[in-house]
Formats: structure tokens, sequence, C-alpha cells
């Protein structure tokens, strides 16, 4: 990994994009330390982007499911994520890969950036640094693309499958490492509270929140 490219952000000398987000989680999240909490709102944080007018996912309707005590899933029947490479990046990647393996500077961004990078944004490296799994599923042109992701790394490079049922949209399916979050479990009335807000906030967007954990919770 290349030490120091402004090209792909910020980076200061002699640290990874691991080690800054490590470091100072409150320059994406608000949270001084990465903790239980924090990784809750990093899944809010997806969830926003998912809605927010802004990043040109439009979608209609957001499902998350806890799958277990460490595993979420997340999907969307949106835009999707594009597959395009992106011009200027040093790397000629899929626009997904590079954000995964890069980083797109936090801030203020236009529509037409989004369509261009996908909802996702500077969140795809962070959710692959603070990963002991990351797949990412997403429906462009008519075609579905996977990739999946361990601990900073691509384990399974973006490819075309038609083995993954995907109508429309993105599915994120999520757990934090666990060598850095050992004890962590996802809290449903943490996430339930956190669907709710976004159902009063976005009314045009049908949420559901379910738990396999517990199937009486919906």
């Amino acid at each position: 990994m290349q030490k120091d490219d402004k090209e792909h952000g910020f980076r200061p000398k002699d640290i990874t994009i691991k080690e800054h987000i490590l470091q100072t989680p409150s320059l994406y999240i608000g949270y001084e330390t990465w903790d239980t909490d924090a990784i809750h709102c990093l899944i809010e944080c997806v969830i926003l982007h998912m809605v927010d007018k802004d990043t040109a996912n439009d979608p209609t309707s957001v499902k998350v499911t806890i799958l277990s005590d460490r595993r979420v899933m997340l999907e969307d029947n949106g835009n999707g994520l594009p597959v395009k490479t992106l011009l200027g990046w040093r790397k000629q990647e899929p626009a997904i890969v590079a954000l995964l393996e890069w980083f797109m500077p936090t801030g203020e961004r236009s529509r037409t950036q989004y369509k261009s990078h996908g909802f996702i944004s500077y969140l795809a490296k962070i959710l692959n640094a603070l990963s002991e799994h990351l797949r990412i599923d997403t429906r462009c042109d008519d075609v579905v693309y996977s990739v999946t992701c361990s601990k900073d790394k691509i384990t399974k490079p973006l490819t075309k499958t038609s083995d993954i049922q995907l109508d429309r949209g993105t599915r994120i399916i999520y757990e934090p490492d666990i060598d850095l979050f050992p004890d962590f479990n996802w809290d449903f009335a943490k996430m339930k509270g956190i669907i709710t807000e976004f159902q009063t906030e976005h009314a045009t967007v049908a949420f559901e929140m379910v738990d396999n954990r517990d199937k009486s919770r919906a």
C-alpha cells in the first residue's frame, strides 16, 4: 500500500488509510473511539447514504436484517453502485473496487459525483477496513455484480454473477472485525430506533426491520 498519495485522498505520510481510520473515528462518525455504538453509527451512515436524495440512489424501499449476533444485511431497490472505471484515478478499476481499496475524502460532493462513485462513497473503505466479512452485491445495467472483503482486503474480486438473486439495487452484508470488536453484538432496539427515525424523515421510502435471531421482531 502506498503511504502518501494525495490523488486518492488526504493521507499524511507514514500512515496507511486503515490506520488513519482507526485513529480518527471522529472524522467519519463523530465518535472518539471505535466501539459498539460507533459501529451502529457506521451502519446508520450507510443507510443515510442509501436514502439521501443527494446521493442519486433513489430507492423506494430499504430492508435491514440482523442475520446473527455479529452480522447484518442492508438491502435497497435503488439505482445500484457503478462499476465503470473512475476517471482520473491512477489504478483503472471499477468504481466500487477503487472505493474499497482506496479512499474518497469526506465532505460535500455533488449528485453528479455520487452518480459516478455510488452512494456508498467513502464508507466503502471504512466498512472494508473494519470488516471480518463484507459482501456487496449490486445490480448495474441489468447485471448483478458481487465483491467480498475481509480485514481491509478484497478476498473475492468483483465479478458478474447469475447465482445471486437481486432484481434491483444493492445488498450489503457486514460483520465487524472480530479482532477489533471481540464482544460486538447487534442491538435490535438501537437499530430499530435508527430505522424509525429514518422512516419519519424519509416518508417516500418504505423501511423494514427484521431480526433473524427472533422472528417475532419486525
